[in-house]
């Protein structure tokens, strides 16, 4: 769109009209919802997608792991222009749905890649391991530890004497401060 002032008039038409005669303040009021809209459900959609990506590559591991961070790095790699052109020219009708999911289509890659390696760190806790080798299932361990804050989990580590405290009068603190 190009602005032009010359045939700006005073209060009439305050930020000038484009080359078609618009109005440009009413053009960008007009779209600013739509272009809000747009960027709110391309978010959501997008991060959605990120976050259970994510979350299944790094709680699964294995070959899911390798497919979806193999899936992640390719379209990493590729430039986010050309598959939005490549992906605008093939829909043949555009409307704000449509362009959110065009956008969320590539969205998802950066939330996936933070969320795996978050998954990937946590599944390595110490508190993890204890719940895993206690029986625990995989399930009920993800919504536990989602569910708590992590001062819940330290006082369970140190009723356990696992925190490495010599100040830890519980089961283990004996052991940890113990000298030859």
């Amino acid at each position: 769109m190009r602005i032009c002032l010359a045939k700006f008039r005073g209060a009439e038409r305050l930020l000038g009209t484009d080359s078609q005669g618009r109005d440009v303040l009413a053009v960008l009021v007009y779209s600013t919802p739509q272009t809000l809209l747009m960027g709110v459900i391309a978010g959501v959609v997008g991060i959605g997608i990120g976050t259970v990506l994510g979350l299944l590559a790094g709680f699964f591991g294995g070959w899911i792991d390798l497919v979806i961070r193999t899936l992640t790095d390719v379209f990493i790699t590729i430039p986010g222009i050309a598959i939005l052109i490549v992906i605008a020219t093939n829909v043949r009708q555009m409307d704000v749905a449509t362009m959110s999911l065009i956008v969320a289509s590539l969205a998802w890659r950066f939330p996936a890649r933070a969320i795996r390696a978050q998954t990937l760190s946590l599944r390595e806790r110490g508190y993890i391991q204890i719940a895993r080798l206690s029986g625990v299932s995989g399930l009920a361990r993800v919504s536990r530890s989602a569910a708590q804050p992590a001062h819940v989990h330290r006082r369970r580590l140190c009723r356990l004497g696992l925190t490495g405290d010599p100040r830890d009068h519980r089961l283990g603190g004996a052991r940890t401060g113990a000298t030859r």
